[in-house]
């Protein structure tokens, strides 16, 4: 509006509330507020974004068809999809070829794979990782993976450590904590051995008894400096040699129980090793064990829903056959509306009598039983008995004088109708074996089912003794048999002797005896 000039009606197109006595703008500048039918714009002239159309004269702004994911714009008059970077099609639905990252919602990132080890093809449209070269990893592979070294563009090497990395660039083998050497075999303490535990290689410190028959070695080494050159200052004679026959007897000695104390150690962790392999065994047969429990239980709820099956189709049947009954007593009355000959049809009512007893009788049978997998054939059967109910309405409404002969007929069609409630009941027979065999089965995996509870407790029990047992031999091996006979020659003569046995059998007996005497 303009000071001095009139006012103007608001101009909105039409694409306002019309419930409005008044069009809804600003009464200073004319601008449109709430703007109706997907419109936009100060006067709602415009289609509203992600909108194209005419809004003016057609007024038929539809929703553009663009993904909203890959769609930067939309052309508000001819509908064409303007796509964010990297993202093509005519719905801008996927990126160009060489770029991924559609998910993001933020346009499509070229592919970087043009690295030196990196194979010849379009990378991962989701993540953007590219296929390497064998060695090598990272998401553009311009780097080794770990354990391989030396980088090139057919790929990278395996390193060749037995335990342990190397470096990418040298292949040099990074030994772990107290380890060394070329391929990691070997203890920087020598009063530490290599050991093997699954893929790994460490360094555990040796007992007591070690390093004393160690330090033992080391004075005996330092001592044949000497000997060797008191040796040659001395002539040979029968002590001398008598000397040192004792002293090689002893060095082989304490060879011979060095080996013997290793040979005992790898003895003991062999069986540790086996107790660990029987323990992760008997944990796959646990797991075993509780898939067939899972699969037993999905087998007795499948047995109850066929049961709930059977019992439906049953009282299906059930309600057929009462419409069969209802339908004979109708046929009843029928014959005693045709006047027929009292004797034929009282006897023809014993018989109808004995018949609907016969079918009383069975379904009070059927009552108690279910059925599976009759509905076929109580099907057939009702669709006879309707057949044969309509042939006998036939015959009665046209042949009404021959009475005779429509009874005949009628007992023929009664005849026929038992003989098929007669397989109705063996198929009912059938259907109760059937249900008796689903309750054994049934039975039978409740049975299976509590069985397999009690094997996973005895499994759990048989476990943790093992477990015991794996702790107690550990124990076993970390102890030692430790003799040292130390003679002194003084004045006063001092022997002392000190034996410790280990036994052990399913448990541990300790007995220590200690011997002491004194002499002048």
């Amino acid at each position: 509006m303009v000071i001095g000039s009139t006012c103007q009606p608001c101009h909105c197109h039409d694409n306002t509330d019309p419930n409005m006595l008044f069009s809804d703008c600003d009464g200073l500048t004319g601008e449109c507020h709430s703007c109706m039918h997907n419109t936009a714009g100060a006067h709602c002239e415009i289609c509203a974004p992600g909108f194209h159309g005419d809004a003016v004269n057609a007024k038929n702004c539809t929703r553009c068809n663009c993904s909203p994911c890959g769609t930067a714009s939309c052309d508000p008059h001819t509908g064409q999809c303007q796509c964010k970077p990297g993202v093509t099609g005519p719905h801008c639905n996927c990126c160009e070829d060489g770029a991924f990252g559609y998910e993001s919602c933020s346009g499509c990132r070229r592919c970087d794979c043009d690295a030196a080890a990196a194979l010849v093809q379009p990378c991962d449209p989701r993540n953007g990782s590219c296929a390497c070269q064998p060695g090598v990893n990272g998401p553009n592979c311009r780097q080794c993976a770990p354990g391989y070294w030396d980088y090139s563009p057919e790929g990278c090497k395996k390193c060749e450590c037995k335990h342990g990395r190397c470096d990418p660039r040298t292949g040099e083998c990074h030994c772990g904590d107290g380890l060394t050497g070329k391929q990691c075999d070997s203890c920087s303490n020598r009063n530490s051995v290599p050991v093997q535990h699954r893929h790994d290689m460490t360094c555990e410190p040796c007992d007591s008894c070690v390093i004393v028959l160690l330090e033992d070695l080391d004075k005996m080494k330092d001592n044949f400096g000497s000997v060797a050159h008191q040796l040659t200052n001395l002539n040979t004679s029968s002590i001398t040699w008598a000397q040192l026959n004792n002293l090689s007897r002893s060095m082989d000695d304490i060879a011979n129980a060095i080996e013997n104390y290793n040979s005992t150690l790898d003895e003991s962790r062999n069986r540790a090793d086996m107790l660990e392999g029987e323990i992760m065994t008997i944990n796959s047969d646990i797991s075993d064990l509780e898939d067939k429990m899972v699969a037993a239980a999905e087998k007795a709820d499948s047995l109850g829903n066929s049961s709930s099956n059977t019992h439906q189709r049953a009282q299906a049947l059930l309600s057929h056959m009462m419409n069969i009954m209802g339908e004979l007593e109708e046929l009843m009355l029928q014959e005693n509306r045709t006047g027929l000959n009292e004797t034929q049809v009282e006897q023809e009512e014993d018989d109808l009598s004995e018949k609907m007893k016969q079918v009383e009788a069975m379904l009070r049978e059927m009552r108690f039983k279910s059925c599976v997998g009759q509905k076929k054939i109580a099907d057939r059967e009702l669709s006879e008995a309707k057949k044969l109910l309509a042939k006998v309405k036939d015959q009665l409404v046209s042949r009404v004088v021959d009475n005779e002969g429509l009874v005949k007929n009628v007992r023929e069609r009664l005849g026929k109708f038992h003989d098929q409630l007669m397989d109705l009941r063996d198929a009912l027979n059938q259907a109760v074996n059937n249900t008796a065999l689903a309750s054994d089965t049934n039975a039978v995996n409740e049975k299976k089912l509590e069985d397999c509870q009690v094997t996973q407790t005895e499994i759990v029990t048989h476990t943790q003794t093992h477990r015991s047992m794996y702790a107690l031999t550990h124990t076993h091996v970390e102890a030692c048999t430790h003799t040292h006979t130390h003679t002194h020659t003084h004045t006063h003569t001092h022997t002392q002797k000190h034996v410790c046995i280990h036994t052990h059998t399913c448990g541990s007996m300790h007995t220590h005896t200690q011997e002491s005497s004194m002499s002048v």
